[in-house]
C-alpha cells in the first residue's frame, strides 16, 4: 500500500526529510522514496505508524508536529521460503483443519500439507493454502505454495 505524504510549510521553497517509523515491524514495515511511504504488512495485527517531515533548512524543525496512525493488517500472503511469525515452532497441534494434514516428526518439527482451500485455525488466526498445486509449512516456514494469514478477531 502507497500513502502520499503532504507538508505544508510557510517558508516556500524549503525542503524536508519525512522520517516515519512503525511501533510493531513484525506487524507491518514501512518505507520512504520522497513523499510517498511505501506500507507493508508482515503478519495480522495492528500497528501504529508515525511520520514526521523534518525542514531541513532547521529553520521549523521545532514546529513540526508527528502524525501517528494506526494500520491493521487483517490478511498477510506468505510465499514458499517465507516464516509465519504467528504459529509457534516445536511442538503445537492447531485448534481446527480442514483440507489439511498435520503431523509432528523428529524433533518436535510440525509439518501441514494443504490442498488449495485447505486450512488450519490457531490462536485466533486463519492459514489457508492459495495455491493450485496445494501448500506445505514445515515449522514456522512455507515450503512449497502460498498462504494467506486472516486475523480472526479483525473485522472486515
Amino acid at each position: 500500500m502507497e500513502v502520499n505524504v503532504i507538508i505544508t510549510d510557510a517558508d516556500i521553497g524549503d525542503t524536508h526529510t519525512i522520517l516515519v517509523s512503525s511501533d510493531k515491524a513484525n506487524v507491518a514495515t514501512v518505507s520512504v522514496s520522497g513523499p510517498t511511504l511505501t506500507i507493508k504488512g508482515v503478519a495480522v495485527g495492528t500497528a501504529t505508524l508515525t511520520v514526521f517531515a523534518a525542514d531541513d533548512s532547521n529553520q521549523d524543525s521545532a514546529d513540526a508536529v508527528p502524525v501517528a496512525f494506526a494500520v491493521t493488517v487483517n490478511e498477510t500472503m506468505y510465499d514458499a521460503g517465507e516464516n509465519i511469525e504467528g504459529l509457534p515452532d516445536g511442538f503445537w497441534v492447531p485448534q481446527v483443519i480442514s483440507g489439511a494434514s498435520f503431523q509432528i516428526v523428529r524433533g518436535g518439527k510440525a509439518i501441514i500439507e494443504f490442498r488449495k482451500s485447505g486450512y488450519i485455525k490457531n490462536s485466533g488466526s486463519t492459514y489457508t493454502c492459495v495455491s493450485d498445486g496445494g501448500c506445505r509449512i514445515e515449522d514456522m516456514r512455507v515450503t512449497h505454495g502460498t498462504i494467506q494469514a486472516t486475523d480472526d478477531t479483525i473485522e472486515n
